[in-house]
């Protein structure tokens, strides 16, 4: 899909918005998927889906945005800080790789360095800023593996 200045819309029908948290609603489907009841934050849109994340090592899948719920909190306090520095660089989409996350953002908002390190202390090995394309950029985090 071609992308045009102004007209990109980083919400979907039903109202969710990046970096929102959320839960799967117990159905049928969502069970089958071992999905039913989890939490979890959203981390791209589209019209009528939303690609929800569950774990910090990347696991995630996309859904309808009919079977999600809002909630208010996240139960599992280390996808919490992710969700956290989603929300600070003002995140639209998210990638992982080994010790790294790619936050892809419009802008960044002037305090969003300091509290990314503020929210990651020792952990953060380097922060790089880079245009990514025409209309974004890319927030990339290295992290210090853990012990």
């Amino acid at each position: 899909m071609a992308r045009f200045p102004g007209t990109e819309n980083q919400h979907n029908r039903d109202g969710f918005l990046p970096g929102q948290v959320v839960r799967f609603r117990r159905s049928r489907a969502n069970g089958s998927r071992g999905l039913a009841d989890r939490c979890g934050f959203v981390t791209e849109v589209r019209p009528g889906s939303a690609q929800v994340l569950v774990g910090v090592d990347g696991e995630g899948t996309w859904i309808e945005s009919g079977s999600l719920l809002a909630e208010p909190t996240l139960p599992d306090a280390e996808l919490e800080r992710l969700r956290q520095v989603f929300s600070a660089l003002g995140g639209i989409r998210i990638e992982f790789d080994l010790h790294e996350w790619t936050v892809y953002t419009e802008a960044v908002p002037a305090d969003a360095v300091d509290r990314v390190r503020s929210l990651l202390g020792q952990r953060l090995a380097s922060f790089t800023l880079a245009a990514h394309g025409v209309h974004e950029l890319a927030a990339r985090l290295v992290l210090s593996p853990s012990d």
